[in-house]
């Protein structure tokens, strides 16, 4: 830990011609930093307590009553309604009471400037994680916080370049017959298969992807490809089609992967695509192991049939920062969530009302770098393929209709 200094009281709310960085520990434990999840600087990202590591996400401004995010200055530390345990959080520096911080020397205690709230420690639940909140000043040692010199954040990496075309991909076993002719000639730009390698023609990429643990060994055969993904749903069980890794396993094998990615120009290597199991406490524990591990993009799951439930899962992911990849979707989980669907089918018909909904929202959420309609007849998903016997199905015109109305591949023909 870089040497201690001396603040003397209220020296936040002074302005200075330079701004100085900071970390903010708690007096009674130097382990645990002021840390911002995933380092991404959002409006409502909530704040929380992780053990020091020197990483731009626990690096902080002190300046003209605001204490400013390190990583992106546009953001201040914000108290929300000021209530005793509310998590504190990121949000755009507005000037309002709750973004007002002092600091007292003396006492040690960082508190709303004009107010009575300071921020404070659980003293019971001193590991990473511990929300970051404030309560009702009151002198004890779980109010006490130090301020340690840290060094300017690192420069912003670049934004990786998206690949070309539209939005709209197939998560489907094409073979480079007929069917694969029927997608080349609609609106669909990409294709993948959860394999290494895969059909492609003018006007369809083909991503690669390693599937599992047992699959690294394929990493030798990787194709020249501008994108290259993850395992597959690392956090379910292989009978469903996940890899079924843990967090550790994932992180050992992940250099491997970037390496190979670096080898054959991959310009967007996407993370490990997870089943919607609690995927944003999954990437949670990825990058707290790995904080430095090439991602590139988000890889995630869906298969509510429901908008919002869509709209929420995108929320959660947000955080990281990064662009999401929806690799799969179809309506399976709920299609009671339809309007009109009263009986719950899951024929083409309402999944075809779901596309309608859904396919909208993702070509006009920029967070969304690309989806893929998973293409599989099956119980669950019900009837969701999009090509059979070198035509586009029912559900397949639809999917290409819909998905005419945006940005995409110019001048293709309807099969």
């Amino acid at each position: 830990m870089a040497a201690k200094i001396c603040i003397i009281a209220c020296a936040v709310a002074v302005a200075k011609a330079d701004s100085w960085y900071k970390t903010i520990t708690p007096e009674e434990n130097h382990m645990l930093c002021i840390d911002v999840p995933g380092g991404n600087a959002y409006n409502g990202n909530q704040l929380w307590l992780w053990e020091c590591n020197g990483m731009d996400s626990q690096h902080w401004v002190f300046d003209n009553w605001q204490i400013r995010y390190g990583g992106d200055e546009n953001f201040c530390i914000d108290a929300v309604d000021m209530s005793d345990g509310v998590q504190l959080m990121l949000w755009e520096c507005n000037g309002v009471d709750q973004q007002t911080w002092a600091y007292d020397f003396d006492a040690l205690r960082v508190y709303i400037a004009g107010y009575t709230s300071c921020f404070d420690l659980w003293e019971d639940q001193q590991y990473n994680g511990q929300a970051l909140h404030v309560w009702e000043c009151n002198g004890l040692g779980n109010q006490q916080w130090d301020l340690w010199d840290a060094p300017a954040p690192s420069p912003s990496p670049p934004s990786p370049p998206s690949p070309p075309y539209g939005k709209a991909g197939i998560a489907a076993h094409l073979n480079g017959d007929g069917n694969t002719d029927a997608i080349a000639g609609s609106r669909i730009s990409w294709n993948y298969n959860w394999a290494m390698n895969g059909a492609w023609k003018d006007g369809l990429d083909y991503y690669p992807q390693v599937h599992d643990a047992g699959s690294m060994g394929s990493l030798g055969n990787l194709p020249d490809s501008d994108v290259l993904f993850g395992f597959n749903e690392p956090n379910m069980n292989p009978g469903a089609g996940g890899a079924s890794m843990e967090v550790g396993q994932v992180v050992g094998f992940w250099p491997q992967i970037e390496q190979a990615a670096n080898d054959h120009g991959v310009s967007v290597l996407v993370g490990p695509n997870v089943a919607n199991i609690k995927p944003d406490q999954w990437y949670d524990d990825f990058f707290n192991q790995c904080p430095n591990c090439r991602v590139d993009a988000i890889g995630f799951h869906s298969y509510s049939c429901d908008l919002q439930n869509m709209k929420n899962l995108v929320d959660k992911l947000r955080k990281y920062g990064r662009p999401l990849w929806l690799t799969e979707f179809a309506c399976a989980d709920n299609p009671h969530a339809i309007a009109g669907n009263d009986g719950g089918s899951k024929d083409w018909y309402w999944q075809c009302e779901y596309m309608k909904e859904v396919l909208p929202y993702l070509e006009g959420e920029d967070i969304i770098a690309k989806y893929a309609w998973f293409s599989f007849d099956t119980g669950y998903t019900g009837q969701s393929s999009l090509v059979k016997d070198g035509q586009l199905t029912d559900l397949g015109n639809c999917y290409n209709s819909v998905a005419s109305g945006f940005e995409g591949k110019a001048d293709m023909v309807v099969v």
